[in-house]
C-alpha cells in the first residue's frame, strides 16, 4: 500500500487534497489539527515557533507533498492572494461575486448557494 499513511480507521491518500470529516486528531495523547498530526507522524515533533502551512492554499488539505514548515515570518512573507474561500472552492472569475454595496470584497458563488440552499430548507420546515 504505497501512498497510504493509516491512523486507527482514517486512511489517506496521495490523492487527497480534501478530507471534510477530518479536523483534529489525538496523536502520542495530544489533540491537534490532521495537518499538524501528518507532519508530525512524517517529520517529527513540530517546534512551538514554527507553523505548518497548507502551500496549495486548500483549508482541509492533508496531503503532505502539500504542507510546508514555516516560521511566523517565512509564513506572512511569502503568502499569496487568497485564491479559495473557507470551504476550499477555488475564486476563480466564474465562481465569484463581486458586491456592490462593499467594493472590493468577493464571494464565493457555491457557498452563497449552498446557504441560499439551506435558508430555504429552513423556511420550508417553519411553514
Amino acid at each position: 500500500m504505497s501512498g497510504v499513511l493509516v491512523l486507527g480507521p482514517l486512511h489517506f491518500t496521495d490523492d487527497d487534497c480534501a478530507i471534510p470529516a477530518v479536523h483534529a486528531l489525538a496523536l502520542n495523547g495530544r489533540a491537534m489539527s490532521a495537518h499538524r498530526a501528518i507532519w508530525e507522524l512524517a517529520h517529527g515533533e513540530i517546534p512551538a515557533d514554527v507553523w505548518v502551512v497548507r502551500v496549495c492554499g486548500n483549508p482541509r488539505c492533508v496531503r503532505l507533498d502539500h504542507l510546508a514548515a514555516m516560521t511566523r515570518v517565512e509564513r506572512f512573507a511569502a503568502r499569496p492572494g487568497r485564491d479559495r474561500c473557507a470551504r476550499g472552492h477555488l475564486l476563480n472569475e466564474p465562481n465569484v461575486w463581486r458586491s456592490t454595496r462593499r467594493p472590493g470584497t468577493r464571494s464565493c458563488r457555491k457557498c452563497a448557494a449552498l446557504r441560499a440552499r439551506r435558508r430555504r430548507a429552513r423556511e420550508r420546515g417553519k411553514a
